[in-house]
């Protein structure tokens, strides 16, 4: 960067949830029910006092107060009403009474106004617990000397306003389902719902309608961020059709469109965590600042200098200027851009900290340190070759800054089996180190923020392969997957990547002359002649219209092209995607049993002419490309069949194959769930042998 720099990573992590056996369980529940049929009565009759949602709404769909009702018989004491005062502050009978429950106190009202009832816990006091109701009674009057006090039973009448939200929802989903959390923005109440809470989705958002304070509405984010601004697609459960909702978080106010932004109300404590890094002398750059969570409040609690935000949204860049204004943020403390990351970090972020390293050379109270903050977990660790050479135009070169620079980045580190904590740490400085060398960075400090669980897949599909993952794909990139663009210009787009194809080891490439390429050997002899014969008078290709820029773009290169590949098994990696930018026609892409492109080899496909002329793509066993892959792959308009098959790092399969479905109508889309390790395309038959 030409300055001192510190990387801070921080890992999100993905682990796997266990199932107990089935034996196990049937072994339990055999115990139960040797237990329940050894019951005493006054067991029983203490389990008939406990206080429980009426089984009847199990299994409800729609929700029904009236059948959340039940009355209860309680065990209460008649006391003198003057002497409540001393009892609840001097009397520790906490672990005897009844626990509140909604309007339902432990101390209600007599029949007599000159009396009191204290209501007992069923579960703690009986009516034959004579020695125990002897005891409460020595108690009181030890501390009030009441003499005159009697027990009595007191029916009381429990509706579904008692209940709390937990409760409700235990009762009505089948007793092997269970609702996890909720998070509420504002008047907004968002929740998660797994695939197997989907058919009780309208109940679960008619409760927490009804039991949440001051909420209106109730939504369920259908899918991961895998958009390109990270806002979610919504489904209304239940209330109002307003996302436009206002938050406080750390004494910020927050106003925004739930629908059109990202907002998180569980990051709280990381925003004010990172915050308080931050001092007074602080520059602080946001490259995917949101609404504002990092930089509203360092410039509020007076923890920075100034600060620089930007966000690739403009829906998040409106409302973070209109928060800007709501927390009355003074207009020199805040500049904001609306641009790619990668975009901001050479432009103005550079510019910025080029003039503040200058100045601080001969200011008396220069700035404490910079912090870059990239909250992007899915994506920030591709943001960190833009900081390589981003001083070079504001700096000279023996420039060193007198202030340290920390970036902050965010990211996702995922297991596919159970592993120590220190794999994810090692794991998190990889993914770094695989975009930043160690001498361009030092990685100060790695901080574990939160631990995810990717329930929807199963521990037995995890690749071995990955524990080498690392080392062959550097190996892959190091010796053929360098992407030169001098030889582009030399022999052409097609040809160049023709010959980049069969030099990591791809199966098949099909030209236009019909020609298929199946070894490197036949590679050289092709490419040999085609330039002899482009030197001579070959004549080229007719395009339309359309394409008459590229056609002279590329007038003096054979008029060749590759029509179809088969790059299934080889080496090819990210960097090397980017010979397929200007391929004349490519039509069919096989990309089966390739472990080193991910996501971004997907987009240069869809940033470049395949956009356009795709029409068949195939992805099969790959260990890289995740739900965000879909994203992109719905840019490629052309597709009309795509194929994609055990894809571990692909968290929800229905949500990727869905919204593929919906963005390419005329596309034919497969994505089969993964049985045992194939191209996914067994017949039924074949599958009813294999059962």
């Amino acid at each position: 960067m030409g300055a001192a720099s510190t990387l801070t990573s921080l890992s999100r992590v993905y682990n796997f949830s266990k199932n107990f056996s089935r034996r196990a369980f049937n072994v339990i529940q055999a115990s139960r029910m040797v237990s329940s049929s050894m019951e005493s009565p006054k067991t029983a009759s203490t389990r008939n006092c406990i206080l429980e949602v009426p089984a009847v709404v199990r299994g409800m769909h729609e929700l029904q107060k009236e059948a959340f009702k039940t009355n209860v018989t309680l065990l209460a004491l008649k006391v003198d009403a003057s002497k409540i005062s001393t009892i609840q502050g001097k009397v520790r009978l906490e672990k005897y009474l009844f626990k509140n429950l909604g309007r339902i106190k432990n101390i209600m009202n007599a029949d007599d106004s000159k009396y009191k009832l204290l209501l007992f816990d069923p579960t703690t006091v009986q009516e034959d617990s004579a020695e125990l109701k002897s005891h409460i009674e020595s108690l009181i009057k030890e501390h009030t000397g009441e003499t005159t006090l009697q027990w009595e039973s007191v029916n009381v009448a429990v509706t579904f306003q008692d209940w709390d939200v937990r409760k409700l929802l235990k009762a009505v989903l089948p007793e092997d389902l269970e609702f996890s959390s909720y998070s509420q923005a504002g008047h907004i109440v968002h929740v998660n719902l797994r695939e197997n809470l989907l058919p009780y989705k309208k109940i679960i958002g008619q409760i927490l309608l009804e039991k949440v304070s001051k909420c209106r509405t109730v939504v369920n984010k259908i899918d991961s961020i895998k958009s390109e601004y990270r806002n979610f697609e919504l489904d209304l459960l239940a209330g109002d059709d307003d996302y436009v909702t206002e938050t406080l978080e750390a004494g910020v106010r927050y106003r925004l469109d739930f629908s059109k932004v990202f907002w998180n109300s569980r990051l709280s404590h990381e925003h004010e965590r990172v915050v308080k890094l931050f001092d007074s002398c602080s520059l602080v750059y946001d490259a995917c600042a949101g609404v504002g969570p990092f930089v509203l409040p360092a410039i509020k609690k007076g923890r920075t200098l100034r600060a620089l935000a930007n966000d690739l949204n403009p829906e998040s860049v409106k409302w973070l200027k209109e928060n800007a204004a709501l927390n009355k943020i003074p207009c020199g403390k805040l500049e904001i851009h609306n641009l790619d990351a990668s975009t901001f970090i050479r432009g103005p972020f550079a510019e910025d900290l080029g003039r503040e390293i200058k100045d601080a050379q001969t200011s008396e109270n220069p700035p404490s340190g910079a912090h870059v903050m990239l909250n992007l977990p899915g994506y920030a660790v591709n943001f960190l070759p833009s900081f390589r050479g981003a001083l070079a135009n504001h700096l000279r070169g023996e420039t060193i800054a007198p202030f340290p620079v920390k970036v902050y980045c965010y990211l996702f580190a995922k297991a596919h089996e159970d592993v120590h904590d220190h794999w994810y740490k090692d794991r998190a400085r990889d993914m770094v180190r695989e975009f930043l060398r160690e001498d361009e960075a030092c990685i100060d400090l790695i901080h574990h923020f939160t631990s995810l669980s990717l329930t929807q897949v199963r521990t037995k599909y995890a690749f071995a392969a990955l524990k080498i993952y690392s080392v062959r794909r550097r190996m892959a990139e190091y010796f053929s997957n360098k992407f030169h663009e001098q030889r582009v210009v030399e022999v052409g787009p097609d040809l160049a990547c023709l010959e980049w194809l069969m030099e990591c080891g791809s199966t098949e490439v099909v030209m236009s002359d019909n020609e298929r390429i199946t070894s490197i050997r036949q590679m050289k002899k092709y490419i040999k002649s085609r330039l002899e014969e482009k030197n001579g008078s070959a004549p080229p290709v007719s395009l339309p219209s359309a394409d008459v820029e590229y056609e002279l773009k590329w007038r003096y290169i054979p008029a060749v092209h590759i029509v179809k590949v088969d790059a299934s098994d080889s080496a090819i990696a990210d960097e090397g995607f980017k010979y397929f930018r200007d391929l004349r026609r490519l039509q069919v892409l096989k990309l089966n049993f390739c472990d080193y492109f991910g996501d971004d080899a997907i987009r240069e496909l869809a940033t470049g002419r395949p956009a356009a002329t795709l029409r068949e793509i195939e992805i099969v066993l790959n260990p890289s490309v995740t739900d965000g892959a879909v994203y992109w792959l719905s840019r490629l308009k052309a597709l009309r069949r795509a194929h994609f098959y055990f894809l571990p790092y692909v968290a929800n399969r229905q949500s990727f194959l869905r919204q593929l479905k919906l963005a390419l109508p005329r596309c034919q889309v497969t994505f089969p769930e993964a049985v045992h390790i194939g191209y996914g395309y067994e017949t039924k038959e074949q599958k009813q042998k294999q059962l």
